[in-house]
């Protein structure tokens, strides 16, 4: 599930704390301890949970749309009312779960920027306004201040771009910004039994967004988890080379799925 930094972050809060064992002698140990990095933390993971919260009702949505289609192709179809009632449910309510999603990207990316200053020694000049003004800055403005990180940023930035990527291509921002609107369609395979693909896509006065909302979705969130695997790595060998942390500290939490968990469609795996 590609949450290493937010088992990370806990970690430090706990340590700052001594919650797990005593904080490090270390001076640099007593900015984990302040009520603001624990509301960060707090925040950071609520919005990993409100997220997955929104994937998982959108693929419930997304089979229900997915059984319309399929029975309403067969020769002599009978669709009852309340059938159709959960049809129109499930499409209205899949517009709310994908912006839910795009809006939730974003603001993980804005609540990791309030997160990486602790990452560092020193931690009053990095900007912590947006994702956005902290990537200008270690990119543009002080490449040199964490050449590792501002590497991560350069390698696996492409995700932000799709996103919220400035002019009509940011799809949260043309939500946001740029009065987009859905169109709802799906795709039926070959044969009696052809997989049925739901295909929402988003269009604004200028034309087609994106033709296939789940797909763009699901492309940014690995690009986004990719990213945060990447960070994590680099933020936990600054810390351990501070004595922040232990080998104890550094436990690898997994999850094992056998792929029926709704939300599960969104995410990387190792096969991916």
């Amino acid at each position: 599930m590609h949450h290493g930094l937010v088992v990370l972050s806990e970690t430090l809060d706990r340590i700052g704390w001594g919650r797990v064992r005593p904080a490090p002698t270390s001076a640099n140990s007593a900015r984990f301890k302040h009520r603001r990095f624990s509301q960060i933390v707090q925040h950071f993971r609520q919005c990993f949970w409100k997220f997955d919260r929104s994937a998982e009702h959108a693929e419930l949505c997304r089979a229900e749309i997915a059984r319309w289609a399929d029975k309403g192709r067969l020769p002599e179809p009978h669709l009852s009312l309340e059938e159709f009632c959960k049809f129109q449910a499930a499409s209205e309510d899949l517009q709310l779960f994908l912006d839910l999603m795009l809006f939730y990207l974003r603001i993980m990316a804005d609540t990791l920027a309030r997160l990486v200053p602790y990452m560092h020694q020193r931690q009053g000049i990095i900007p912590t306004r947006s994702f956005r003004d902290q990537r200008n800055w270690f990119v543009r403005q002080q490449p040199d201040f964490d050449r590792g990180y501002t590497a991560i940023l350069n390698e696996h930035g492409g995700w932000f771009e799709t996103l919220a990527g400035k002019g009509p291509s940011g799809l949260r921002d043309a939500m946001v910004h740029d009065l987009a609107t859905y169109q709802l369609g799906w795709s039926v395979g070959p044969g009696a039994q052809g997989e049925v693909k739901v295909i929402p896509s988003l269009v604004n006065a200028r034309g087609f967004i994106a033709n296939d909302l789940i797909s763009a979705i699901r492309e940014i969130t690995f690009g986004w988890c990719a990213f945060l695997d990447a960070a994590h790595g680099h933020f936990v060998h600054l810390l351990s080379e501070e004595g922040l942390l232990t080998r104890d500290d550094l436990q690898t939490r997994l999850y094992h799925s056998d792929g029926r968990l709704p939300s599960f469609w969104v995410y990387p795996t190792f096969e991916d």
